[in-house]
């Protein structure tokens, strides 16, 4: 297995250029490609930015530092998992790349697409499972799949079959009448995990 790894920064120059000259040639290679990627949040209360936005007060704005110019890159078919103490940036970097949160400057990449500019063409080659459950209380879990193979536009005639594999692949056929309330948390993490393998996907998060 190949591992990912940094790439140069801006701080040397001669690898920065080295790297401009190659970054399109990266993107078709690589399932997520990322170059100096940066993101600033507004510390302001949000009265503070209305105040400052109404009378145009140009008073100096207090940002955090989530994410601080990132270059990865990640081969296709690599398992990666991002370590690091909380506040690091992890989710705030996970989250640009699946396109829940923007960038505030450089390129995120996914299996060759620009997620700037081409936005909904990288989401579609992906798939996401979000750290709280994605799950309605009063529906069962045969009813979530049936929405999650209606959402995910498998025809009807595929769509109990796939039901029917999910269900045993995942050992769940004996609570797929129950509702969501009375799944245990290992049960509804599955169910996350059953939604996500709906798509046919090259990149997961």
């Amino acid at each position: 297995m190949r591992t990912s790894f940094l790439l140069p920064s801006e701080d040397n120059p001669l690898c920065w250029f080295h790297l401009q000259k190659h970054f399109y040639d990266l993107n078709g290679s690589y399932a997520i490609v990322l170059r100096s990627l940066w993101k600033r949040f507004d510390t302001r209360s949000s009265i503070a930015k209305l105040l400052s936005r109404l009378n145009g007060s140009r008073a100096p704005v207090v940002d955090k530092i989530a994410v601080k110019n990132i270059s990865l890159v990640f081969p296709k078919g690599e398992v990666f998992g991002l370590l690091g103490p909380n506040g690091a940036g992890k989710t705030t970097t996970l989250s640009m790349i699946t396109g829940e949160v923007t960038p505030t400057s450089g390129d995120i990449h996914v299996n060759g697409f620009n997620m700037h500019t081409q936005t909904l063409s990288a989401i579609e080659t992906m798939g996401s499972c979000p750290q709280s459950d994605t799950l309605w209380d009063d529906i069962t879990m045969e009813e979530h799949l049936n929405l999650f193979a209606i959402l995910n536009d498998l025809p009807p005639s595929r769509s109990q079959d796939s039901i029917k594999i999910f269900s045993e692949g995942l050992c769940i056929t004996e609570h797929m009448g129950k509702k969501a309330t009375a799944l245990s948390a290992g049960t509804k993490r599955k169910m996350d995990e059953d939604d996500n393998d709906w798509q046919s996907t090259n990149c997961r998060a």
